[in-house]
């Protein structure tokens, strides 16, 4: 290696310390943080909690469970099969989702928290990389700034948005690429990061677009220019052609990067189209949920989190309200640039105000809870604004620093006292003291400037002032970050740093993947298993085995509404279903066979359950219970099913009955019920209505609990059963053997006992605080017999399984008679039927259940899926990976070959290169040209 070629790796070594100093202090600050709060590895608690543990992480299981790449695309677990591709795409496309694959079940959560760590740090460096991109300057406070950035709320807040923190460490080099499209004519960077951000988490990549495109539009103009004509002295626009050229690149470029994810795009967007999602309301009119310094209040320091409803995560540190107005104030920016950011600047904060904006930006919808989503972008242009501008001294003269920092300061104190109907804040002594100083010394070193511009010894000395400054302001930034964080992770509840306990949720993942393992099903065979008390809202997900319970934004519309009317939970509207185990015809026709049973509670519990493994014990061994009569996942059913339709009258068992009457096509009701001895209601008068949503209680008493409480006496010996229509409170049950506590929103159906004839049964329902509600509650008994032969009639022509997969069910299946088979997965257009090799044609029961037609005799059936727009989506991504490579090779190819004396010769400029070593002083003498240029606007 030659002395040039050593001088060069030295010099490329040095350019990463700064990115190593920024991600060292954002990473000690968040150990700091984490061991604060006792987080893993740094203690005993983790940050798995809230959708990250309800939701996520079961699905972070869920595919590293996978046992073949078709799993990938459909999953059996989780209400009658979903499309798990779109899934992933919302929730499990993150890079560290992916790595999590190499870890062991029981180092998952660690490693997960470690993770977030990592993120940190990352989003410093890509932070910083792009901060000195922006300013050419190499100053310290651009580090204070990626600190800033990288432990913004929005990060701390949604660290169990595990997805889409992702987001933050890509969008800095989104905003590089942008510049590089239009200044270099290179495209890469940005095409790169825009597709992998729409992989990695769709919903946010969405607010990237926009994000990206509105900042495009605030570079764009600065390609015009005002220019005197020479000989006529006449003023004319030049750069327009520019701008043209710019946009159509743009346009282009937006295009590939778009297309690069087609195949995630389009699958996910036909996916959603089939949620309840999309039929949620657009705003009416335009509102404002408050005054501009309602926002600017979530940049004070000791701001908590919001994670429900109202509220934006933008805290990045006291400093940007100093160093922004700075910005503005700051001769080295081109008063169009300054101009077109206010512009943006202004309407990414009234995005966060007004409805409208707030709809859009989160993809045509409303968020349930977790507001401002997008937030983090409004942090990172404050800190692209402030720090670039408090990195270019040289145009911070003495009177504009001495402007900028008391319009800075003015500005605190409107927002700290607030507008109109905005309460005041208090903002901590030390956030006062850290941006009084700062402003000193922003004026002080312009100060000693302006008392030395004339002197050329001295200013080196300037120079080392600046940095001075700079310096002290970055560790009053890092200081500022550090000081808050810890502070506001303290709050109680979501308004803080909330977390778990590491220890047990990493027993609870082994010991749930470990009997998941004892009972699913294998590759040529098919059956459901459903959890008796899930550890969350996605247990089989967790199980890896194929079950019911089911929690996802992505969740089928009619797979949902079927749910619901069945009388099964509802824990997130429209998108989630916990499923009831109490119910021998619900669990039969959905073909659940074995229930693993955590609760310890299931000897018996109801007709054709039977013990199939014991526990040992063990916390990790528990009981297994096999149901005798599920139906294979597809059987023969009558044509009457396809005239069933679901209302939203929940009923519990009667629908059940009403399904079940559908698919033998004749009456059907192993449930009978039976009336009650006596009704009687404590506080409250009753309104009975055919209508259930409208069969109300009154309470009489605010004062006073509302209490109704039936008798029954059981008219035989048997099993018993009773459904609800109350949507609060909680039923006390009470006969022999039976003394248990239901809560109504459990499921509107529930098991009672087996009982002698002649048992007095009570079922005591009470509510606090409710003044209206609806009420009714219905007891049956089951007429074994009718069941039993209801389910014969259904299991005698069922499909004999020879092959399983995500993707693949085959069987063979003989029959009689022609015959209309059902199977009992979601149809989403992705299901086609194959007898005998030919294709079939399918209709949809109960528009959920794949439905087919066949004909006498023994045939062979394949069932295969698709994911829906998949193959049309890969098409276009290959196309436009082949629209991105071949232009660039193209290029290379016929590009002249340059002599290395000549590249050598080559002069290298700040504006060529961001890492490049140049010196203060000249970039001072650019900017006086930027001076020149902008006069002459």
């Amino acid at each position: 290696m030659n002395k040039k070629t050593e001088n060069n790796l030295l010099k490329k070594l040095l350019c990463l310390i700064p990115y190593l100093i920024a991600a060292i202090l954002s990473t000690a600050i968040g150990i700091i943080v984490f061991k604060h709060r006792q987080i893993a590895p740094f203690g005993e608690k983790s940050v798995l909690c809230m959708d990250l543990w309800g939701q996520y992480f079961s699905m972070y299981v869920n595919n590293k469970s996978v046992d073949s790449i078709s799993d990938l695309f459909h999953s059996w677990n989780g209400a009658l099969g979903f499309n798990n591709w779109t899934q992933s795409a919302y929730y499990c496309n993150s890079i560290f989702v992916i790595l999590l694959r190499l870890f062991p079940y029981a180092q998952l959560v660690k490693m997960l928290d470690i993770f977030c760590l990592v993120k940190i740090a990352i989003s410093s460096m890509t932070c910083l990389g792009m901060l000195r991109f922006k300013s050419r300057s190499h100053s310290p406070v651009l580090i204070g700034g990626a600190v800033g950035y990288s432990l913004c709320s929005y990060m701390i807040a949604y660290i169990s948005q595990f997805m889409w923190t992702d987001l933050m460490m890509y969008a800095p080099l989104i905003v590089v690429g942008i510049d590089l499209l239009i200044e270099k004519k290179k495209p890469l960077l940005y095409v790169v990061f825009l597709a992998l951000s729409i992989f990695t988490s769709f919903y946010i990549g969405f607010s990237m677009c926009i994000f990206s495109a509105l900042y495009f539009l605030t570079r764009i103009f600065l390609q015009m220019h005002l220019e005197k004509d020479a000989e006529t002295g006449k003023h004319h626009i030049s750069g327009v052609k520019d701008m043209f050229f710019s946009a159509v690149r743009f346009a282009l470029y937006s295009l590939i990067g778009g297309s690069l994810s087609a195949f995630i795009i389009i699958p996910v967007a036909m996916g959603i189209s089939q949620t309840l999602a999309v039929e949620a309301p657009s705003p009416e009119k335009l509102e404002w949920y408050g005054n501009f310094t309602a926002v600017l209040q979530n940049c004070l320091p000791y701001t908590n989190f919001f994670q429900e409803y109202k509220g934006a995560n933008i805290f990045c540190g006291i400093m940007v309200f100093l160093s922004v107005p700075l910005y503005f104030t700051n001769k080295s920016f081109r008063k169009a640039e300054r101009f077109t950011s206010a512009v943006f600047l202004v309407f990414l904060i009234a995005s966060l105000n007004c409805n409208i904006l707030n709809y859009i930006w989160h993809g045509f919808h409303f968020p349930n809870q977790l507001p401002g989503r997008w937030s983090f972008l409004l942090s990172l242009y404050l800190i692209l604004l402030g720090s670039t501008g408090l990195a270019r001294f040289e145009g911070l003269t003495l009177i504009r620093s001495v402007i900028g920092s008391a319009i800075g300061l003015g500005l605190l104190c409107f927002t700290q006292k607030g507008l109109g109907e905005t309460e005041s804040r208090d903002i901590p002594k030390y956030a006062i003291a850290i941006i009084i100083i700062a402003a000193a010394a922003v004026i002080l070193s312009s100060l000693i400037r302006f008392i030395m511009r004339k002197n050329d010894e001295k200013k080196k000395f300037c120079t080392i002032i600046s940095h001075a400054a700079s310096a002290v302001i970055a560790c009053l930034m890092v200081f500022d970050m550090g000081k808050n964080l810890v502070t506001v992770c303290d709050y109680e509840g979501n308004k803080g740093f909330q977390v778990s306990d590491e220890t047990t949720y990493t027993a609870q993942i082994v010991r749930h993947v470990a009997n998941g393992e004892r009972i699913k099903s294998g590759s040529d065979d098919f059956y459901r298993v459903e959890d008796n008390i899930g550890f969350t809202f996605n247990p089989t997900m967790m199980d890896n085995c194929k079950g019911m319970s089911y929690y996802s934004s992505t969740m089928n519309g009619n797979a949902f509404t079927l749910l619901k009317f069945l009388g099964n939970r509802v824990y997130a509207d429209k998108v989630s279903s916990v499923y009831n185990i109490s119910s021998p015809v619900q669990n039969s026709l959905f073909g659940i066979k074995y229930f693993i049973d955590y609760s310890n509670n299931l000897a018996s519990v109801v007709p054709g359950t039977v013990a199939h493994m014991e526990g040992d014990n063990d916390f990790f061994t528990v009981p297994i219970k096999e149901n005798t009569t599920a139906l294979p996942i597809v059987y023969s059913v009558s044509d009457d099913i396809l005239q069933f339709k679901t209302d939203n009258q929940i009923r519990g068992l009667d629908n059940h009955m009403s399904l079940l009457s559908a698919m033998l096509g004749a009456e059907c009701k192993p449930y009978i019920e039976f009336e009650p001895d006596s009704v009687e209601p404590v506080n409250c008068s009753l309104d009975y209505n055919d209508n259930l949503d409208q069969q109300f209680f009154y309470r009489e008493n605010d004062q006073q609990d509302v209490s109704i409480k039936y008798t029954y006496t059981a008219p035989r010996t048997g099993f018993y059963f009773f459904s609800h229509n109350f949507r609060a409170g909680s039923i006390h049950l009470l006969g022999p053997n039976l003394d248990k506590t239901v809560n109504s929103y459990l499921g509107a159906f529930n098991y009672c006992g087996y009982f002698d004839e002649g048992a007095v049964i009570t079922a005591d329902f009470e509510v606090a605080d409710i003044n209206l509600g609806c009420h009714g509650l219905t007891m049956y008994y089951m007429d074994e017999g009718i069941w039993d032969k209801a389910y014969r009639q259904l299991a005698a022509d069922g499909i004999d399984i020879t092959k399983a997969s995500g993707t693949v069910i085959e069987g063979a299946v003989e029959l009689s008679e022609s015959k209309l088979m059902l199977m009992t997965a979601v149809q989403d257009g992705g299901w086609e039927v194959y007898c005998d090799g030919r294709k079939l044609p399918t209709n949809t029961a109960v528009d959920v259940f794949p439905c087919f037609r066949i004909s006498e005799g023994k045939h062979h059936l394949v069932m295969k899926y698709h994911v829906p727009g998949f193959r049309y989506g890969a098409l276009i991504s290959l196309f436009a990976l082949l629209a991105l490579i071949i232009p660039e090779i193209l290029i290379k190819k016929h590009k002249p070959d340059v002599p290395e004396d000549k590249k050598s010769e080559t002069p290298v400029t700040v504006a060529d290169n961001a890492e490049s070593e140049t010196s203060d002083e000249e970039n001072a003498e650019i900017t006086e040209n930027q001076d020149e240029t902008s006069k002459n606007e």
